[in-house]
C-alpha cells in the first residue's frame, strides 16, 4: 500500500467494492475485479510515464488514480490468492497493459501515418477513460 494513501481513502474504496454504490465499480469476483484493476493500473502508469517521457508534466488526476488502484491491488491480493490468482500473474497483467498502452500512446503521439494515429489515441482515450470511470472523485 502506497504510504501516501489516506486510510479512510482506501477503507471508502473497499466499501465501494463490497457494496458497489458507484455505478462504475465492477461487479464480479475478486478476481475479476483484480484483473481490470491490474490492468487499469498498468494503462495509467504507461499515460503518465509517456507524459513525463514528452515533458508534459504530472496529471494530479492520474497519480492519484494510479495510487488508488495500487491500493486496491494491495487489498484484493490475499482474497484472489484464494482463488487462484497470485501477485505474479497480477504484475503480468499490470506490465502487459502498460506495455500496449505505450505503444498505443507513442503511435498516436510520435507515429508517422495520421490514420493510424488518430485510430491510436481514440483507442487509448477511450481505454484510460474506462478506469478513470472505475473509482469516484
Amino acid at each position: 500500500m502506497s504510504r501516501t494513501t489516506h486510510p479512510l481513502r482506501i477503507a471508502t474504496l473497499l466499501a465501494d467494492l463490497i457494496a458497489p454504490a458507484h455505478a462504475s465499480v465492477p461487479a464480479g469476483t475478486s478476481t475479476e475485479r483484480m484483473r481490470l484493476f491490474a490492468t487499469c493500473a498498468g494503462r495509467v502508469a504507461a499515460r503518465i510515464e509517456h507524459d513525463w517521457l514528452l515533458a508534459r508534466g504530472s496529471d494530479p488526476v492520474r497519480t492519484r488514480l494510479r495510487r488508488d488502484l495500487d491500493a486496491l491491488i494491495e487489498a484484493l491480493l490475499p482474497i484472489t490468492l484464494a482463488q487462484g490468482l497470485d501477485g505474479a500473474r497480477a504484475l503480468h497483467l499490470r506490465l502487459s497493459a502498460k506495455v500496449a498502452q505505450a505503444v498505443l500512446l507513442q503511435q498516436a503521439d510520435l507515429g508517422p501515418d495520421n490514420t493510424h494515429a488518430e485510430r491510436a489515441r481514440r483507442l487509448a482515450h477511450g481505454q484510460l477513460s474506462t478506469c478513470q470511470a472505475l473509482l469516484p472523485g
